[in-house]
């Protein structure tokens, strides 16, 4: 039966319309995924830029595996007390 159902809404003349609260939260939830989407295909669309693959991207001044240690550079061993303290934890 249809009344068995906990999703089913009924609607008499009498019943209040959704309170505005609900609507808000509704609009404030859902509404920014579609204008995401919107915005990133309308870019694409008006730029004519086309979607580039994570394997194609050049990431080298970002990380380089392959140069990963190149500037890096030991730490002197601390001299004060308060120094070596900090250098244990």
């Amino acid at each position: 039966r249809l009344t068995d159902s906990p999703l089913t809404l009924v609607v008499t003349p009498d019943s209040p319309p959704f309170p505005k609260d609900q609507v808000i939260k509704f609009v404030t939830n859902y509404l920014p995924l579609p204008t995401l989407i919107l915005l990133v295909f309308g870019y694409k669309f008006i730029k004519q830029s086309a979607m580039v693959r994570a394997k194609h991207m050049d990431f080298r001044g970002v990380c380089d595996p392959d140069n990963h240690f190149a500037d890096w550079k030991e730490e002197e061993p601390p001299t004060t007390f308060w120094g070596k303290v900090w250098f244990f934890l």
